[in-house]
């Protein structure tokens, strides 16, 4: 079960775009909203928030984190 703490851990040097984390409870299930701060995105995606459960792979995690980048303008 991932936390915030996993997410920022798996966010790795990404960890500093993310603005703030947000979750709704869904019954036994978690859902996480993380907003990225202005001026990045991910990449191929072009999204500013990224959404996964609580049940999530943690691979498939560092995987999104890892597309983010700074927006070109």
């Amino acid at each position: 079960m991932i936390d915030e703490t996993d997410i920022m851990r798996l966010a790795g040097k990404n960890a500093k775009a993310i603005w703030a984390i947000d979750f709704q409870q869904w019954g036994d299930d978690i859902e996480f909203s993380v907003w990225l701060k202005d001026g990045y995105i991910q990449r191929n995606y072009n999204n500013t928030i990224i959404v996964f459960d609580d049940s999530e792979d943690p691979d498939t995690v560092e995987y999104l984190f890892s597309l983010v980048e700074k927006e070109v303008a």
